[in-house]
């Protein structure tokens, strides 16, 4: 019995004074976490986080305004050769070069009812704005939109010159 007593004495207090330990330890440690130097950080992390998507939405609008021009050209050219744009290639040779030289990761014409009929892209297709959306949308009038599932930024708006067509930008 009391070979027992002993053994469980030995065994017990370790075992009390690790979890005492680990108790106060982990305590302090998450005291650390929410110490104010880490919340300042975090909050500074989110700053610059939030000022960095405003600097990529500026550029979209500013680069989409130099896509729609160049589209508008393209338009007026179709409009005086229409067999220019009956080639399935040269829209999407010439979006493909718009996307590239305005820093977009994909570019997309579609129509009023949300189709893609043309598009340069280099990731996997972006989550599209529905028909209903591009309905809401202004006339001449560029929209930058956040779609946070696909860590993305979009620039929309209407082509002018061509009828009922749409731009997309991602980045």
């Amino acid at each position: 019995l009391r070979f027992v007593t002993l053994f469980g004495v030995f065994a017990v207090v370790p075992a009390v004074l690790m979890g005492i330990f680990s108790v106060v330890t982990l305590n302090l440690g998450v005291d650390r976490y929410f110490d104010s130097r880490i919340e300042l950080a975090l909050d500074n992390a989110q700053t610059v986080t939030e000022a960095y998507t405003d600097s990529h939405k500026v550029n979209a609008i500013i680069e989409s305004e130099t896509v729609l021009r160049k589209l508008e050209v393209i338009s007026q050219m179709a409009a005086d050769n229409p067999s220019l744009v009956d080639s399935p290639d040269f829209l999407t040779t010439r979006l493909r070069e718009l996307a590239t030289a305005a820093n977009f990761t994909a570019a997309y014409l579609i129509d009023a009812t949300g189709q893609v009929r043309v598009y340069a892209e280099k990731i996997d297709r972006p989550v599209l704005p529905t028909a209903e959306d591009l309905a809401l949308l202004p006339e001449k009038k560029i929209i930058v939109r956040t779609v946070e599932d696909a860590s993305q930024i979009q620039a929309i708006a209407k082509v002018p010159g061509f009828l009922s067509l749409y731009f997309i930008g991602v980045r």
